[in-house]
């Protein structure tokens, strides 16, 4: 188990085992939380287009854009909308990662999480070496659906990682500074596409 410091959104991981030793010397009188269920932990993090249930008896629409793919392909992501015919509407971003052949997972983004998210990746791609006076490191920002963009260091250099999914995960490592910020403007045009699909009468 290892401890994070928080800055704004990101975590910067360095060294293992300190909540464990303060757990371990909190006062036996201490009370203690109480974890929230399952299902409720999972319905408060959930996503609007994962949380959406069409109306019984209703038609539903799909409709997407694609936004393009990264690394080779390994990550790629579309804007979509999904809406039912008794007036049930969401809207969002799916983000696919294939870490090999027999491993696909998915992601989906809030519009109201990207200018947070950009924020996150502005402040990892500005991380051209290591911050923290350890070996190794990462620094690793993550939305409310289980998309996580990460920085790390392999020896002397920083590389970049996208990993989603709830539960199993895929991850497309070794990405470079140019795969980072591509896929930034991928998510600044899906921002542009929700606003402009936002403001539309149907």
């Amino acid at each position: 188990m290892r401890s994070m410091t928080v800055l704004g959104g990101l975590a910067v991981l360095a060294f293992p085992m300190l909540s464990r030793l303060a757990m371990a010397q909190a006062p036996a009188s201490q009370p203690q939380l109480q974890s929230a269920p399952p299902s409720a932990r999972a319905s408060a993090t959930q996503t609007r287009l994962e949380a959406f249930r069409p109306s019984p008896g209703s038609l539903v629409t799909l409709a997407y854009d694609a936004l393009g793919d990264i690394g080779f392909g390994r990550v790629t992501a579309d804007v979509r909308e999904i809406r039912d015919s008794k007036g049930g509407v969401v809207r969002g971003v799916r983000v696919v990662v294939t870490e090999n052949p027999g491993r696909q997972e998915e992601a989906f983004i809030d519009p109201d999480e990207i200018p947070e998210l950009l924020r996150g990746i502005d402040a990892i791609l500005r991380t051209q070496a290591n911050p923290t006076t350890f070996k190794s490191f990462e620094l690793r920002y993550r939305t409310r659906g289980e998309l996580e963009v990460s920085a790390y260091n392999t020896d002397a250099y920083v590389q970049y990682a996208i990993q989603v999914g709830r539960g199993t995960k895929a991850t497309a490592l070794n990405l470079r500074t140019e795969d980072i910020a591509a896929f930034r403007a991928m998510l600044l045009r899906a921002s542009d596409r929700l606003a402009a699909a936002s403001r539309s009468p149907r």
